[in-house]
This record gives structure tokens, C-alpha cells and sequence, in this order.
């Protein structure tokens, strides 16, 4: 009975984290990324999207580096985002 269990408590464990990943706003890295507002092709270092003027990145106030606007904190400072 313990047996079935565990392989249930697996399968559910499968399933949760085999679903099609969180889709980000913007995939830093990739040379396919796009803008998550109006779907153009960016670049990762594009601060604003070229077609639509979105912001893709923003200064970080603690420390000056350019950040995706979705993060949460700077992740070279850790100064904590707003917003």
C-alpha cells in the first residue's frame, strides 16, 4: 500500500514540474526572444522593444546595472524592486 503511494505521489510530482515551463517576458540569452507585448524579435541587450517602445530593461536604483523589469531584485546588488 506504502508502494502505491509513493509511485502516485511521484506521478504527481511528474506531472507539476513536466508541464510547458513559466513563459518569461523576455528570454535573456536567447537568440529567438521576443518582445512579450508585441511579439518582434529582440535582442538581449535591448533595453526598449524597437517596435512597439516597451521597456524590456531598467536601471536598478541601487546599483546602476540595466535588469529585466520583471525581476524582483537586482541580482548583482540585491536591491529590492517596487514593483
Amino acid at each position: 500500500m506504502m508502494l502505491i503511494g509513493i509511485i502516485i505521489l511521484i506521478f504527481i510530482v511528474y506531472l507539476i514540474y513536466s508541464g510547458s515551463p513559466r513563459e518569461y517576458r523576455h528570454s535573456i540569452g536567447n537568440k529567438d526572444a521576443k518582445c512579450y507585448s508585441c511579439g518582434h524579435g529582440i535582442q538581449e541587450d535591448f533595453i526598449y522593444c524597437p517596435q512597439c517602445s516597451i521597456p524590456l530593461k531598467e536601471k536598478c536604483k541601487g546599483c546602476g546595472k540595466y535588469i529585466n523589469t520583471d525581476w524582483r531584485s537586482c541580482p548583482y546588488c540585491n536591491d529590492q524592486r517596487l514593483g
